[in-house]
């Protein structure tokens, strides 16, 4: 199983700065806290499949759509405070034919924008050989969900082999899942977290299949901090403005420097028409 350099944390106190400074659900700031010079909204894309591979999870097999082409094709304006809801027209739409058939991932930064901002930030401490990853508890232990399909003239010799590999990887899932939760707890108002220790660089470590990837992460000298939560389709990072202005301009991500304390709820655009909650 891969860890690599990743650890549990031996002392939660190290997350003390942040249980201290967060603030109750609702802000940016119960994701980061209010300690930086300057705030990014990182927006995770939509996807566009070909009829037939929409339940593939290979994000390799689809194209992403950013936020802006959805709004541009609404009619909707894209701006630093927009709501999926919003641009779409309505939380209740699956898809909208030849523009995404799937909406942005909920609950977690995807895999590619999760490894672009560890790329850009690394150049933004002086502890990047030093991290710490924060889990959501409330993820359960993981599974890989899965159909075996054979083509005709599969040998049972070839679907047993295909089958026993999808078990390892299933036990392997679970003991990274039994790992993570064995790891201390810290928590904030509305949250626990199960807290790891790394290198920047194994943030890729998450991201295997069927894995939950960190909803916060920060170097060991609080440069910056990276928060995203099981309920929002966007995450958030807080940092030097140097370090902030290098992710908005970054061509990879899809990001808006945002002003401190935004509000993080479905009530944030009031710029395009309110649809309401989501359901």
């Amino acid at each position: 199983m891969l860890r690599r350099m990743l650890t549990a944390a031996r002392d939660v106190s190290v997350a003390d700065w942040f249980s201290r400074s967060a603030r109750d659900w609702g802000t940016v700031h119960s994701m980061v806290p209010p300690v930086f010079e300057a705030w990014a909204r990182v927006f995770h894309p939509a996807s566009l499949y070909e009829r037939g591979r929409l339940g593939d999870p290979a994000p390799t097999d689809g194209r992403e759509v950013s936020w802006s082409e959805v709004a541009a094709a609404n009619g909707r304006t894209m701006h630093g405070a927009a709501e999926w809801g919003q641009l779409t027209g309505s939380w209740r739409i699956e898809e909208q034919e030849c523009l995404w058939n799937r909406e942005p991932e909920t609950g977690q930064t995807p895999g590619r924008q999760a490894l672009r901002l560890a790329s850009i930030l690394a150049a933004h401490t002086g502890t990047s050989d030093e991290c710490f990853f924060a889990v959501w508890e409330g993820w359960g232990e993981g599974f890989s969900g899965a159909i075996h399909l054979f083509t005709e003239g599969t040998t049972e010799a070839e679907k047993e082999r295909a089958i026993e590999e999808w078990e390892d990887e299933q036990e392997e899932l679970a003991q990274w899942g039994r790992w993570v939760r064995s790891a201390p707890i810290f928590r904030v108002p509305s949250r626990g977290y199960h807290l790891l220790r790394g290198p920047l660089a194994d943030i890729g470590g998450f991201y295997g299949a069927g894995r939950n990837a960190p909803s916060i992460w920060w170097p060991e000298d609080r440069a910056w901090c990276v928060g995203s939560d099981v309920d929002l389709m966007t995450t958030y990072v807080g940092g030097s403005a140097e370090a902030i202005e290098a992710i908005v301009g970054d061509p990879d991500l899809e990001a808006l420097e945002i002003p401190a304390g935004q509000d993080v709820t479905w009530e944030a655009d009031t710029v395009n028409p309110s649809v309401g909650p989501p359901s």
